[in-house]
């Protein structure tokens, strides 16, 4: 059997994620950007207190900061939840 080379992004990404998950065999390599992952962790032992941890102090907070058009506060905060740094300390922007 050949195997394919899956490539996604966002919700292609967590389609090609899943479609890895049941079919190993089927995949050969998977390159995948911001796939939205994280219901995934729901279904761990400890996923759903995760899960709501993140929802609470990251994706809500930011969402909010966005909303108020406080745009640095809002990548901040998605940086710092998800990579654990802020976001001027990644080097990747000009201001």
């Amino acid at each position: 059997m050949k195997r394919a080379h899956l490539v996604g992004q966002s919700y292609g990404a967590l389609t090609a994620l899943v479609f890895a998950i049941k079919h190993p065999g089927m995949v050969r390599t998977l390159v995948l950007g911001e796939p939205p992952a994280h219901q995934l962790i729901r279904n761990s032992s400890d996923g759903e207190a995760v899960y709501q941890d993140f929802m609470s102090n990251t994706w809500k907070p930011a969402a909010e900061a966005f909303r108020k058009g406080e745009d640095k506060q809002a990548l901040d905060v998605l940086a710092l939840g998800i990579a654990g740094k802020g976001f001027d300390e990644f080097g990747c922007c000009e201001r």
